[in-house]
């Protein structure tokens, strides 16, 4: 038999080993920034709080920290930043900035609330005073009967007595008065209450006595007395007609503006 041709075999070569594969780069997962979290739930408690007065001051702090954070949070959330939350830190920047200005606007709402409620308790007062003094503009000014207020004292026609005759031997009477010194000064009866006296509507003479009746004192009209004293007055007339009536008017001297009168049956 002849032999076959066969193709020789290719050398046999060791075994080698497989080339090495470079692996994938690992991916780093980025977390949520803290701050924009933190920012977020302040500025919705500031948000709420906003609206409460004097509370409002505590969304203030609040408000102004979460803004803070928030713009933290924003540049850490920027395109190559090393976290993740954008919109949260946003969120945040919004609802701490509408919580500052709600706040602001409320406080000023309450300012202007309380300036107003001063303004209207100060006109009020001012009314009050001024009523006051009208009410006491009148109660010293026009006609009073029997007693009242004049520019400097406080006076009460008394009584009007008949009594002695006077040197001429004609009737006479007494009037007593009552009177307070409201004024910060020295008064006497003749300028405080300058008192006149009428009859058939003429004034009627101060009597002169050669006598004088028990308790009169013809100077007692021009006797002071101090500011806040008080005492009691007599002065005498001569009668023109001993039966009319008596006519007894009060009045300060350089000021007639309020009166004070009594008629007297004799």
């Amino acid at each position: 038999m002849s032999d076959v041709n066969q193709s020789p075999l290719p050398p046999q070569t060791p075994n080698q080993a497989p080339a090495p594969v470079n692996p994938m780069p690992p991916t780093t997962q980025k977390s949520t920034s803290a701050a924009g979290i933190v920012a977020l739930i302040l500025g919705v408690i500031a948000v709420v709080f906003s609206f409460i007065p004097i509370i409002n001051n505590f969304a203030i702090i609040l408000g102004v920290i979460g803004l803070v954070l928030a713009i933290v949070a924003i540049v850490a959330t920027k395109k190559n930043g090393k976290k993740k939350g954008r919109g949260l830190a946003i969120a945040g920047l919004v609802l701490t900035v509408v919580a500052l200005v709600i706040s602001f606007a409320m406080q000023a709402a309450a300012s202007s609330a309380i300036d107003d409620a001063t303004k209207s308790l100060s006109s009020s007062t001012s009314q009050s005073a001024e009523s006051d003094d009208s009410k006491a503009n009148e109660k010293t000014s026009g006609e009073q009967k029997n007693k009242g207020d004049l520019a400097n004292a406080h006076a009460s026609i008394e009584s009007v007595a008949k009594s002695n005759n006077d040197y001429e031997g004609k009737p006479t009477i007494l009037l007593t008065i009552k009177w307070k010194n409201t004024s910060d000064t020295n008064q006497s009866a003749m300028s405080a209450l300058n008192p006149k006296v009428y009859q058939n509507k003429k004034t009627l003479d101060t009597a002169i006595y050669t006598s004088a009746p028990k308790g009169y004192d013809q100077l007692d009209e021009t006797n002071e007395i101090k500011a806040g004293a008080e005492t009691t007055t007599v002065l005498a007339y001569t009668l023109d007609d001993a039966s009319a009536d008596v006519e007894v008017e009060l009045s300060d001297l350089l000021d007639n503006s309020a009166s004070i009168v009594r008629t007297f049956k004799l």
